[in-house]
């Protein structure tokens, strides 16, 4: 028989099931005594089990990559936007005022003193 869903069988496909089950249910060892077919009848329903086993975890691994790429999508996009954001706040005077304030951290950590003439220094250039 053609696998396919009963609602969308034929007239000459749903009559051909009928007469099966008409056997089935007059005659239960019928089918049985035809050589291979008793073989295929008792592992129909595991085989069935098997399939739809089978298209359950297509499915699973098929959401599993679609998450996994939207992930990664995700995290090319923060990227990008944290860059650009961080590029754009950055600008020259602030980098100056970052370099100024870890080359004052620098003098303190290392304990240096610079002694100059007081009346030379000029309060642009003068670390405090």
């Amino acid at each position: 028989m053609i696998n396919r869903e009963k609602e969308h069988w034929t007239e000459m496909e749903t009559e051909m099931q009928k007469l099966i089950d008409h056997i089935q249910r007059e005659e239960p060892d019928y089918l049985s005594s035809i050589p291979g077919i008793a073989e295929d009848a008792k592992r129909l329903q595991e085989m069935r089990l098997q399939d739809k086993k089978a298209a359950e975890e297509r499915e699973l691994f098929r959401t599993r990559r679609k998450a996994r790429r939207r992930l990664i999508a995700a995290c090319f996009v923060a990227v990008t936007v944290l860059g650009i954001g961080t590029g754009i706040f950055l600008n020259s005077d602030t980098a100056h005022a970052m370099k100024f304030a870890m080359e004052k951290k620098f003098y303190q950590a290392k304990g240096w003193v610079q002694a100059t003439d007081p009346e030379m220094v000029d309060e642009a250039n003068v670390i405090t």
